[in-house]
C-alpha cells in the first residue's frame, strides 16, 4: 500500500515537472516571437516605359526617375515613422532627409549597364539605427520587333509588324523617332504614334520561295545622346 501510493506521487510530480518544462519552452519561444528585430521592407518604381500588359519589373532606363519607399513592420505591423529622421543616400550621396520623409525621387545614373547603390536610414528607432541597401540596375533601351509568324515564315501578300519600345525615359510613344528599314533600305518615316510604330509591307506576287524580307527597327530618344534601341528580324517567304 506504502509503495502504491508513493508511486502515485511520483507521477504526479513527474507529471508537474514535465508541465512546467513545457510551459517554459512555450514561454520562451513566445518571448523570442515577441522581441523578432523590425524588419524594412525598401520598394521602387522606375518611371520608364514598358508596354501595356508587360508584367515583368520597369528598369530604370539612362537618367530615369525612381520613386523608393519604405516601411518598418514591427511586430507584425507597419510601425509609424511619422517622427523619424530618414535619410536616403543614392551612391552614398545624401539625395533626401527629413521627419517623416519615407518616399524619395531620385534620378538614375545616366550610363546604361551599370548598378547603383540605393541606401535608406533611419537612426533612433527604439534606440537603434536601421538601414537598408539596395541595387539598381540601369537597363539599355531596348527595340522589340513583334510579329505574328511562327517560324520566321510567311505566305501572306503583305508583312504586318509592330515595334515595342522598353526602358525608355519617356512617359509614352509620342516624342521617340522610329527609324524602320526593309532589306536595307529606309521607309519613310510616319507622323502619328500608331502609324510610326506599326509597319506594313508588301510582298512582290512574283517573289520566289524562299525569299528573305530583312526588318530593321531603330528606336531614339530625341533627349538621350548616347543610347538607342535596334532589333531585327528576317523573314521567309513560305508559298
Amino acid at each position: 500500500m506504502i509503495n502504491n501510493s508513493l508511486n502515485f506521487h511520483r507521477a504526479i510530480y513527474s507529471l508537474i515537472i514535465g508541465l512546467l518544462f513545457l510551459v517554459g519552452i512555450v514561454s520562451h519561444g513566445t518571448s523570442r516571437a515577441q522581441t523578432s528585430p523590425p524588419r524594412i521592407l525598401l520598394t521602387w518604381q522606375a518611371n520608364s516605359y514598358v508596354p501595356a500588359g508587360y508584367f515583368g519589373k520597369a528598369l530604370p532606363g539612362p537618367s530615369s526617375i525612381v520613386t523608393a519607399s519604405v516601411e518598418i513592420i514591427d511586430q507584425g505591423k507597419i510601425a509609424d515613422l511619422s517622427g523619424n529622421n530618414i535619410y536616403w543616400y543614392l551612391d552614398s550621396s545624401l539625395v533626401g532627409s527629413g521627419i517623416g520623409k519615407k518616399t524619395v525621387n531620385i534620378r538614375a545614373g545616366s550610363r546604361a549597364l551599370q548598378e547603383t547603390k540605393l541606401m535608406v536610414q533611419i537612426p533612433g528607432y527604439k534606440g537603434g539605427l536601421l538601414f537598408k541597401t539596395i541595387f539598381l540596375f540601369i537597363a539599355s533601351p531596348a527595340a522589340v520587333i513583334e510579329a505574328p509568324y511562327g517560324a520566321e515564315s510567311f505566305r501572306d501578300n503583305s508583312v504586318a509588324v509592330k515595334g515595342v519600345p522598353y526602358f525608355y525615359n519617356v512617359t509614352d510613344l509620342s516624342t521617340l523617332i522610329f527609324n524602320w528599314t526593309v532589306n536595307g533600305q529606309s521607309v519613310p518615316a510616319a507622323t502619328s504614334t500608331e502609324e510610326k510604330s506599326n509597319l506594313t509591307v508588301s510582298i512582290n506576287p512574283d517573289a520566289a520561295q524562299g525569299s528573305r524580307l530583312d526588318i530593321g527597327l531603330t528606336i531614339r530618344d530625341p533627349k538621350e545622346r548616347f543610347y538607342h534601341g535596334s532589333g531585327n528580324l528576317r523573314l521567309n517567304l513560305a508559298k
